[in-house]
């Protein structure tokens, strides 16, 4: 459910090229490269590190490696046959807690409460098809996470206490729906937090259990060798929502993408958004793209927030972007990217949200 959009794109895009299927013609792929803000003193610059690392496939054993910038994750995965209607995986993952950066009120980043914290999370997953293209998933997961005051936090400020967390999620999914790529899911999660306790930004201690629920609806049109569309839908609402289960929406790289924006800006308690995405293939090895995305989110009923808690607001971002394949290089691929925010938060401290990101691909 919380996904990198942009960075996906990138990484299917090295693997797939212009055909329907996914194939991967390397093992390993790396992508370094940044996302800043364009003419402003509140967005917050976003280092870009991935390596993508795959080994085996699921009717043996599909071992699985991925750093993105602060989070390190493996994963396992096995179908025990091509003709069984089961699988099943486990997932490690340790990540530096980095949405304690990106805390905003009316566009302003509030510096002065922010936080850093590390953790660590086991996941076990299984999936059972019943009738194919039908699909169930349960994945039951465990994390601890711990945090700390950052360089420019304020003095006296409190950050949020350490805490041990649960989280047990069902999905049910249905593939090939319209078109071969296309697919449909429900999610529901839920969540319980052990030695939870009331911290600066928190109305209530009452936030040990909670719970999330989500809607997603993927397709991909190819009109012709060189150009395709596709578009994603994402439904998300919730119950009993803080900073850490809540959604985050904004920019290139926030949980949820909606180009232009600054990184995660928006703690939501509930929304939609939808991303659409224009592909023009000129050769093999040049291409642009155009997003237009939008959506509607409702911000988190804390105090922090003050009068802008609760309300409802409209977003609409578009993005402009190209792969140049260095022929000097061997094809070593590179991404621009450009995003511009359309519709800003009234009383915004900036009126305008752009972004710009520069992004170099390798296979290997």
């Amino acid at each position: 459910m919380r996904c990198r959009l942009l960075l996906f794109g990138i990484l299917l895009l090295l693997a797939v090229g212009r055909g329907m299927g996914y194939e991967r013609p390397f093992p390993t792929y790396l992508a370094l490269g940044g996302i800043f803000p364009t003419n402003s003193n509140e967005g917050r610059r976003t280092p870009i590190v991935v390596i993508d690392h795959e080994t085996g496939d699921r009717r043996s054993g599909l071992l699985k490696a991925l750093l993105r910038t602060a989070v390190l994750q493996t994963s396992y995965t096995h179908q025990p046959s091509a003709v069984t209607e089961l699988k099943y995986g486990g997932r490690l993952t340790l990540f530096a807690e980095g949405s304690g950066g990106d805390l905003y009120r009316k566009g302003r980043h509030l510096t002065e409460k922010t936080y850093t914290g590390n953790g660590a999370a086991a996941h076990g997953t299984v999936a059972f098809y019943p009738n194919k293209p039908w699909s169930v998933g349960l994945e039951v997961g465990f994390s601890r996470a711990v945090f700390s005051r950052g360089e420019k936090t304020a003095v006296g400020y409190q950050p949020p206490p350490a805490y041990s967390q649960g989280l047990m999620r069902m999905e049910v999914r249905r593939k090939n729906l319209f078109s071969q790529s296309g697919f449909v899911s429900l999610a529901v999660e839920s969540g319980w937090r052990l030695n939870w306790q009331q911290w600066a930004l928190d109305n209530t201690t009452d936030r040990r259990a909670f719970a999330r629920y989500a809607v997603q609806y993927e397709d991909k049109v190819v009109w012709s060798e060189f150009t395709n569309t596709h578009w994603a839908l994402f439904v998300e609402d919730g119950r009993n929502l803080d900073l850490f289960s809540g959604g985050r929406v904004g920019g290139f790289t926030g949980v949820r993408s909606l180009a232009g924006y600054y990184r995660n800006e928006f703690r939501t308690q509930s929304h939609v958004v939808l991303n659409v995405r224009q592909e023009f293939w000129f050769a093999k090895d040049r291409m642009m793209w155009v997003w237009l995305d939008g959506g509607q989110v409702q911000l988190l009923e804390l105090d922090y927030l003050q009068e802008a808690a609760g309300t409802r607001q409209n977003l609409l971002g578009i993005a402009v972007g190209f792969r140049y394949d260095l022929r000097s290089l061997h094809g070593l691929p590179v991404f621009f990217n450009y995003g511009h925010g359309l519709l800003t938060p009234k009383d915004a401290v900036e009126a305008h949200r752009r972004e710009f990101a520069v992004i170099v691909a390798a296979g290997f």
